[in-house]
């Protein structure tokens, strides 16, 4: 009967480290950067101010993107233009419209489709370059 005592008080104080170790204190959690725009802490642990770009960019695009209209193919008659310059005043919209009724590229600035558009006036639609045709 005296061996099995000595056991069960050393099985006590193994059950008492078992509970130490699982009870150690939790270190503290380390913060995360900060994305509020103002600063950052980047991955070595310097803190900058935040430019906002990053940030910024997607929630300013979707709170400024404003719906654009649907541009429909209308004929423009470009007898009255002398030159590239001039159609420009017409705007992009109207520019666009006309470079699809005639089934031409539609895309780029203001200047680039008033050139595109005015290249072609006196053109008959069967002669226009194929590098200027949109792709179907």
């Amino acid at each position: 009967a005296p061996a099995p005592a000595p056991a069960a008080t050393s099985a006590a104080p193994s059950k008492q480290n078992a509970a130490a170790t699982t009870s150690q204190p939790q270190q503290p959690q380390q913060q995360q950067p900060q994305t509020n725009g103002k600063s950052h802490t980047d991955a070595n642990g310097k803190t900058g101010k935040d430019t906002g770009k990053d940030a910024k960019a997607p929630a300013a695009a979707a709170a400024d993107a404003k719906p654009k209209p649907d541009v429909q193919p209308e004929e423009l008659d470009l007898t009255p233009f002398k030159s590239a310059q001039e159609l420009e005043s017409v705007g992009l919209d109207r520019l666009k419209a006309a470079l699809m009724f005639l089934g031409v590229k539609c895309g780029g600035t203001l200047e680039q489709r008033a050139e595109r558009l005015f290249s072609l006036k006196g053109v008959p639609t069967s002669k226009i370059p194929a590098n200027l045709l949109a792709k179907k």
